[in-house]
């Protein structure tokens, strides 16, 4: 955790995501087998990880605990829709170069995104290799419960991006935190 700026950061690493050498898992998953299995697993394991770490920022008095953001960068993105729709103390989410893929049913994306209802901004390239636009990105937007104008899709004429390569990304993204859950105040 880190507060220069006044933005507490959780960080949730993937410790066995499918481009790890050793990794049984891949980006297109069989619907039997030990990948899927695998796949649920760590996707279940996710939400709880992701669930304990608020419960851990809710014992602290010097995080505001009812201003929580969800940010996900690629496959974080991808798995960053079930989290938001299943834990209701995130208030916002920013999905980075993420989009639909084939997942097991019990974690699969497109059976939790019409259950979030905050606001959702998305970021992506228009010629992404990984999460196309007309097979990944729209239908999973499309799929988002928020409604417009507190749903965005963010279009860059780029592929899989870093944010660190696109400064315009990185104000777009804290824009959509300050919006949503208010500016931070790095003296609190």
């Amino acid at each position: 955790m880190m507060r220069p700026s006044g933005f507490s950061w959780v960080f949730m690493p993937m410790t066995s995501p499918p481009w790890i050498p050793g990794s049984n898992a891949s980006m297109t998953l069989p619907r039997i087998g030990g990948a899927a299995n695998q796949e649920r697993e760590r996707g279940l394991k996710w939400s709880m990880d992701l669930g304990r770490s608020i419960d851990y920022l809710e014992t602290r008095s010097d995080i505001d605990t009812h201003k929580l953001g969800n940010y996900g960068i690629s496959f974080g993105a991808t798995h960053g829709v079930r989290l938001v729709a299943v834990d209701t103390r995130l208030k916002a989410a920013v999905f980075l170069s993420g989009g639909f893929m084939v997942q097991p049913v019990e974690i699969d994306a497109r059976n939790f995104a019409p259950r979030i209802h905050v606001p959702v901004l998305m970021l992506n390239g228009r010629d992404d290799f990984v999460f196309p636009l007309e097979t990944t990105q729209t239908p999973i937007f499309r799929a988002i419960g928020t409604k417009e104008p507190d749903k965005n899709h963010i279009l860059y004429e780029d592929g899989h991006r870093n944010p660190v390569t696109r400064p315009d990304m990185i104000g777009e993204i804290l824009n959509w935190f300050d919006r949503y859950l208010g500016p931070v105040n790095p003296a609190q």
